[in-house]
């Protein structure tokens, strides 16, 4: 309030003058950092508004429907809020500062200004240890993700499986984080399959998928083996070799099947379940029969075109390394109330010692069990 005193002629005039001074609401600044981020990583707003006026308010919006909890009243330079993202993309968070004078966000003096975010996902990768397997051979699914510079949500790994006939092995766990692992899976039959690998990661997922190739033997026989199976059988083993090779220096001796392979196993229904049978001697057996050893067991696929044999002893003697077990998948190659083949054909690589040196070499092993009443 300033006080005027004129004199008008004798006369004293005293004017009073009121001034209201008119201030302008500071210009919006904020950064947001780090600019990139990984899904589950904290983005740190720093107000960048140079001004000490405790009447401005300053609000944020996140871009993904969530905003500062009103009103924020931070200081130049102070860090404050900070926010999370759960999704893959690109985020525009938006600064907003109003004068408190009207307390409506969205209305009254101030301005805005805005900056961008990209929120991204760790990316899967995936390998297969052999490409062109067989059926009946292990093959391991490889997580080659790198996931140790990932900053936010640990991600968590999952497989699924699809091939011929309808087949599916979905949700094989693939561990977390970086500590992600690796998977072991046998191909049932011959065919083209899928295997597809996918990293989770907040709200977000990535999926990266591979084709293998399993070549072998193909079920021909699609029939209800446990209306058959029950009885007592006379079984003959045969094995076969092909594709030896030898590397490096000296060889290898080739492995040799035990002679004569023929017993006769009694069949029966395990514990009323319809698709397991178990095997026990009955006579004739000898050393190196696939039922020397009590407990072998027979599974039978659902559509009865595959069994699954486990307990069998090995049907090698003689050999210098190890060949692989009779165990394992074998395709029903023909069926009927008098003969049941299955044939199993494994391809494999491994390392001997003749006493020069280690050789490697591949093969490919042929299991055929023929029971015949």
């Amino acid at each position: 309030m300033k006080k005027i005193i004129l004199n008008l002629g004798g006369f004293a005039l005293m004017v009073t003058s009121v001034f209201t001074s008119c201030s302008k609401a500071p210009s919006s600044s904020f950064t947001a950092s780090p600019s990139t981020v990984w899904v589950g990583q904290s983005v740190t707003i720093k107000n960048g508004v140079d001004s000490k006026d405790n009447n401005i308010e300053y609000y944020y919006d996140f871009g993904d429907g969530t905003q500062s909890a009103p009103p924020s009243q931070n200081n130049f330079g102070v860090s404050s809020p900070s926010h999370v993202y759960q999704q893959v993309g690109v985020y525009t968070i938006t600064q907003q500062i109003i004068q408190s004078s009207n307390v409506t966000k969205g209305s009254g003096s101030g301005s805005s200004s805005s900056q961008t975010v990209t929120v991204k996902m760790v990316t899967p990768i995936l390998a297969v240890s052999v490409a062109a397997p067989n059926s009946g051979q292990a093959i391991q699914i490889i997580n080659n993700t790198v996931d140790s510079v990932n900053l936010g949500t640990p991600a968590s790994y999952s497989v699924s499986i699809s091939g011929p006939g309808g087949y599916t092995d979905n949700n094989l766990s693939g561990g977390t984080g970086a500590a992600h692992t690796n998977i072991s899976w046998t191909p049932p039959s011959a065919g083209t399959y899928i295997i597809t690998l996918t990293a989770q990661q907040g709200l977000s997922q990535k999926s990266v998928s591979t084709t293998v190739t399993v070549g072998g033997v193909n079920s021909t026989a699609s029939t209800n083996l446990s209306n058959m199976f029950n009885g007592t059988w006379t079984t003959t083993v045969s094995t076969s070799f092909t594709g030896y090779n030898t590397s490096g220096v000296g060889t290898c001796t080739a492995p040799t099947a035990a002679a004569s392979n023929y017993s006769s196993m009694s069949i029966s229904n395990n514990g009323g379940n319809p698709t397991v049978y178990a095997a026990v001697q009955a006579t004739g057996a000898t050393a190196g029969d696939i039922v020397a050893t009590p407990g072998i067991s027979f599974t039978i696929s659902a559509d009865g075109s595959y069994v699954t044999v486990a307990g069998a002893t090995t049907l090698f003697t003689g050999a210098s390394v190890g060949f692989s077990s009779p165990n394992g998948i074998y395709a029903v190659t023909s069926a009927s109330p008098t003969s049941i083949v299955l044939t199993r054909v494994y391809k494999n690589t491994t390392n001997c010692n003749p006493g020069t040196g280690v050789v490697a070499y591949n093969y490919t092993d042929t299991y055929v069990i023929t029971l015949t009443q």
